[in-house]
């Protein structure tokens, strides 16, 4: 799977980077290494988010107009997490709030 994977992202004029194994011997790169692959982590939350909000799919049929609903559904989940940033910021409180139970 990982050959096939490489093959499809070379074509595409790309690099493949994929993450190292714990028994990887040349780790003097390993620390700068796992803080660029940690982008994406952030990608796959960010997608989960949106996942969670507004749903595993898009109605859209064209390819064009699925764009456009994702560029929203983006836009609208940026505009909303500002919204709770500023309103959080002018109550004076702090935006994450630790819930123990």
């Amino acid at each position: 799977m990982s050959r096939k994977n490489c093959n499809i992202v070379a074509k595409k004029n790309g690099e493949p980077f994929f993450h190292l194994k714990k028994n990887t011997t040349a780790k003097q790169f390993k620390e700068v290494f796992d803080e660029i692959y940690h982008i994406r982590s952030l990608v796959g939350s960010v997608n989960s988010a949106l996942k969670k909000r507004y749903g595993n799919y898009i109605r859209a049929t064209k390819r064009r107009t699925r764009n456009v609903q994702l560029a929203f559904r983006v836009a609208a989940f940026d505009i909303k997490q500002l919204l709770y940033d500023s309103t959080a910021r002018k109550l004076g409180i702090p935006y994450w709030v630790r819930c123990d139970q």
